[in-house]
């Protein structure tokens, strides 16, 4: 027995031998997921601010406020940052450039500038944290060390989240704006656009619908910068299925759609007053058909390359 109990001594010494040399020598690795200091985070904010992203000059605001870790309070650069984001559309950056131009520097009125919880309505007890998650900075809610509720996630690419949170992931309503302009406000399901929502694109064309899978699938309506739009069925962000398509030159069709082309059975009407109904193919009249001139003259029958092949003629004279 002494000698069974010895050994399990001397095995017991060996393995927390070997795991002391483990974690003294970096087999073991540390978490990715380590809390940044303030200084980090405001780093990763002003790389997006210089962008021009709203968000970031905002919390930016807040941060030289009312101080950050080691950060002290400067007046003078969170006025500076609300004002940039003010210039830029945010009303709450208005409202906290008022208060702190009309606070005396060093007093302590109980407006303290508000949390990301605080700023997008959230109930309940718990404090916001700057965290690193997932290659990200967070500032809002969290539960076991994960974004839960509601917050603000910033990416180093100067992509920017507002909006909610569940189990880490983004999920419920929020906006989500990318480093070449684009943005999307809508629905989110595990860091995806799934729902309703309303993508405007970097050159200004605009989608609003269903979303599946990140992509537009379902009912939706896009509209062009230059006038044009488009409403019905839209699959794998192709327009797909039934839909109505207005031209900037008034021209119009109505029909099927597969792929972003006109193929199946639709009715175009021109603006000058042509009129084409029946059967196309890749955008082109292609198959049984009525076509009818703007005089009254009407052609029925086959096509193919947009053009009249074989059928009848009457002219309207003869009808």
């Amino acid at each position: 027995m002494k000698n069974i109990l010895l050994s399990r001594i001397f095995i017991w010494i060996c393995v927390f031998f070997f795991i002391a040399l483990g974690f003294l020598f970096g087999l073991f690795p540390a978490s990715d997921e380590r809390p940044p200091d303030c200084e980090e985070a405001i780093k990763w904010f002003m790389k997006a601010a210089e962008q021009e992203r709203v968000e970031a000059q905002y919390e930016l605001g807040l941060k030289y406020e009312s101080g950050c870790g080691a950060i002290k309070p400067n007046r003078d650069e969170a006025r500076k940052w609300y004002q940039r984001a003010a210039r830029n559309g945010s009303v709450l950056a208005g409202q906290r450039l008022d208060r702190l131009t009309q606070r005396p520097a060093g007093s302590i009125d109980g407006d303290q500038p508000k949390s990301a919880g605080q700023r997008l309505g959230r109930a309940g007890p718990k404090k916001d944290k700057i965290c690193a998650y997932a290659g990200a900075i967070y500032e809002g809610d969290l539960n076991k060390n994960k974004p839960q509720g509601r917050g603000v996630m910033m990416w180093p690419n100067g992509a920017i989240y507002e909006g909610e949170f569940a189990d880490g992931n983004l999920t419920g309503k929020g906006k989500l704006i990318w480093p070449n302009g684009g943005r999307y406000e809508g629905d989110f399901v595990n860091n995806k656009r799934t729902g309703k929502g309303v993508d405007v694109y970097p050159d200004g064309s605009r989608y609003e619908g269903d979303f599946v899978d990140d992509k537009p699938t379902g009912k939706g309506k896009l509209i062009w910068p230059n006038g044009g739009r488009y409403e019905g069925d839209f699959v794998d962000n192709k327009r797909t299925g039934k839909g109505v398509e207005i031209w900037p030159n008034g021209n119009r069709y109505e029909g099927d759609i597969v792929d972003g082309k006109r193929t199946g059975k639709g009715k175009f009407i021109w603006a000058d007053g042509h009129l084409y109904e029946g059967e196309f193919v890749d955008d082109i009249q292609t198959g049984k058909g009525v076509l009818v001139l703007p005089n009254g003259d009407r052609y029925e029958g086959d096509f193919a390359d947009g053009k009249w092949i074989s059928g009848s003629y009457p002219k309207k004279n003869d009808r």
